[in-house]
């Protein structure tokens, strides 16, 4: 009785689960190069495209930048910016609206490849170029978990992007009320200004765009170095902590090309830098609200004697690992950016945890006790009535 019973139970729930698994591989699209461009028309036609959230901003896309010794005084920091600034018009960044700045991004970091000023970005796919989308929602399920998310997804070359990755963040830095890691110079009085109103404005402006490049960066290293292995794996590749081969390629794809351009890695070195001290310090508060009151709380160097704890998921890493990872291809690169090892100690100085592993396995496990239960007790009394 009691292995009849058992037997019964336990192909009950494997039938179900199996049943289940069906169902949502029958829900997925079955994708490949044409029904792709087919959703992605049927996206643009359906206006899915327009009303972002993100046309409202703009972007400076840097063009010079100013290397000066180390150890100086503001005054002779200044100075010798002045005396490299021979041609002001030549220096000056250029404005460009969202999605223009994407496009210039893009122009950038794909630079001496295949697809060499190819970057199209919400318009319709061409099949030689990088496509990049921003859409209001995935209705067709293209993206394996789109929610908050920016994937390249192999088919038409096509990296699809949810709007409210951005906004969300860019809502985190305008929170910013202060700076810890830059220094703004008035030229002319060769004197640090005070990093409040359109000072800090102009810092948190350099932060969300410095945001956008590495995201965007990181997705086209992979639509440059793996469109083969996401179409023969059938996988996409989403950002996790296990940090394969294919997402150091993709982080040092980023670092190479920052590398390659003085401005934009300067802009970026600068303002990255800024995100990881205020990210760092946002999650530090949030898990213990009286560090704000430590004596030394806005020291740089606060933060490596603070470990905080993080949780991720296979879809959801924290931004600041994922920026931290790239500080770490660019240094690796040029050493000499870093010579105190200061984010190497930084990185080390957070944990990281799988929360969807450890819910994951609690909540597969009550399910499967609760079926189980049910289908034991129908067994059993099948069982009794036909004794």
């Amino acid at each position: 009785m009691n292995a009849t019973f058992w037997r019964g139970a336990l192909l009950s729930v494997a039938v179900l689960i199996c049943a289940v698994a069906v169902v949502l591989a029958l829900h997925r699209t079955r994708l490949d190069e044409t029904t792709v461009r087919e959703i992605l028309l049927k996206y643009q036609n359906s206006g899915l495209f327009k009303n972002t959230g993100l046309e409202s901003y703009s972007f400076d896309l840097p063009r010079q930048s100013f290397v000066y010794p180390a150890e100086r005084t503001a005054a002779d920091v200044a100075g010798f910016i002045q005396r490299q600034a021979s041609d002001r018009d030549k220096q000056l960044p250029i404005t460009l609206p969202f999605f223009q700045y994407v496009e210039e991004i893009g122009l950038i970091f794909a630079k001496n490849t295949q697809f060499a000023g190819k970057i199209r970005v919400n318009e319709e796919p061409k099949a030689d170029a990088i496509n990049i989308f921003f859409l209001r929602e995935d209705s067709k399920h293209v993206v394996s978990h789109f929610d908050r998310n920016c994937v390249y997804i192999g088919y038409q070359n096509a990296i699809l992007c949810d709007p409210k990755l951005f906004l969300d963040y860019f809502a985190v830095i305008e929170n910013i009320q202060r700076t810890f890691d830059v220094l703004v110079l008035d030229l002319k009085s060769q004197k640090p200004v005070p990093i409040q109103g359109q000072a800090l404005e102009n810092v948190k402006k350099l932060i969300k765009q410095s945001f956008v490049v590495w995201v965007l960066g990181h997705e086209i290293g992979h639509a440059v170095l793996h469109k083969n292995l996401v179409l023969q794996s059938n996988q996409q590749l989403h950002y996790n902590l296990d940090y394969s081969a294919p997402e150091i390629a993709a982080d040092a794809f980023v670092a190479d090309k920052l590398a390659a351009n003085e401005a934009l890695a300067t802009s970026f070195w600068v303002s990255t830098g800024e995100f990881v001290q205020q990210e760092y310090r946002r999650i530090l508060l949030k898990q213990s609200p009286s560090y704000s009151q430590a004596a030394n709380f806005s020291d740089r160097d606060f933060l490596l004697s603070s470990p905080i704890a993080l949780a991720y998921s296979r879809y959801q890493v924290p931004p600041i690992l994922r920026a931290l990872r790239i500080v770490d291809q660019l240094i690796a690169l040029q050493p000499e950016i870093d010579g105190t090892g200061y984010h190497e100690r930084l990185t080390n100085n957070i944990s990281a945890s799988n929360v969807f592993s450890r819910r994951a396995a609690i909540s597969i496990g009550m399910v499967v006790m609760v079926v189980a239960s049910i289908l034991a007790a129908v067994s059993l009394i099948t069982h009794t009535r036909r004794v």
